[in-house]
């Protein structure tokens, strides 16, 4: 009995599963945490050193480096691009390719747009439930790295506005709703993989106090569903940038330049 030639084609062109699962997933996401901590652990000290070598007269207060702006950009420079490179490793070694494994697909305008004004009004929305509680819409954390960053000078306030418009939003996507959503979403389907997203990447900003973190993890849902019904992590991205650019608005209308 031979074999059929055309099976054996059919075999061979058949799509191969994505070698990545939520376990192995779970495992590369580990790795990322471990090296976005060392990144930081590593950018920190260099930053400190070159600091007190640029403005020896201006010396910084060790008691509030947790909210110092121009330390938190030069801080999220370092670790986004760590946990990105290794996100680019684990994606290399699976058997799709990185459009398909992160969803990097353009959306289209309608879709953008409606993405925008649902971005907006989730905004609004908390915004006013905020008020309601009697907080301050713009978190006691914003406001600190946004003096830091305006008093210390014009570039690290452009540093901030890049790290908070840009880099934040495209580094955190990538890990939070391409790599590890898709891993999740392999084996669990979309409800576990948004909600646990949305869970790992409000952990993320423990920075903030727990009214801030509960509204970051509704972001989360909100950022994660729209990855799942449009198939657009590009998308996503936009609208991660919006937020953090309306909130850095609200900084610079409450305290000015």
């Amino acid at each position: 009995m031979t074999a059929d030639p055309a099976y054996g084609l059919q075999q061979e062109l058949r799509p191969k599963p994505p070698r990545w699962g939520a376990w192995s997933t779970l495992l590369w996401m580990s790795l990322i945490g471990v090296v976005y901590i060392l990144a930081q652990l590593i950018s920190v000290p260099l930053f400190l050193f070159w600091w007190e070598a640029a403005y020896p007269n201006q010396p910084l207060d060790l008691a509030e480096l947790a909210t110092n702006g121009p330390l938190l950009g030069v801080v999220t420079l370092a670790s986004n691009f760590a946990a990105i490179g290794v996100v680019a490793l684990a994606v290399s070694l699976s058997r799709l390719s990185f459009e398909h494994y992160l969803a990097l697909r353009r959306p289209s305008w309608r879709i953008l747009a409606v993405g925008l004004g649902l971005t907006v009004v989730l905004l609004f929305t908390a915004d006013f439930i905020t008020v309601l509680s009697g907080r301050n819409v713009i978190p006691e954390f914003m406001t600190g790295i946004f003096e830091t960053s305006r008093d210390a000078s014009t570039g690290f306030f452009i540093l901030l506005g890049v790290t908070l418009i840009v880099l934040a939003p495209l580094g955190e996507e990538i890990v939070f709703r391409g790599f590890f959503y898709h891993g999740l979403n392999s084996s669990f389907g979309p409800v576990p993989a948004i909600l646990i997203t949305a869970a790992s990447w409000a952990v993320l900003h423990a920075q903030y106090e727990p009214f801030f973190m509960a509204q970051v993890f509704a972001y989360g849902i909100f950022l994660g569903w729209m990855r799942w019904r449009t198939g657009s992590l590009v998308l996503v991205m936009i609208l991660h940038a919006l937020i953090n650019a309306l909130a850095l608005n609200q900084a610079v209308a409450a305290y000015g330049t």
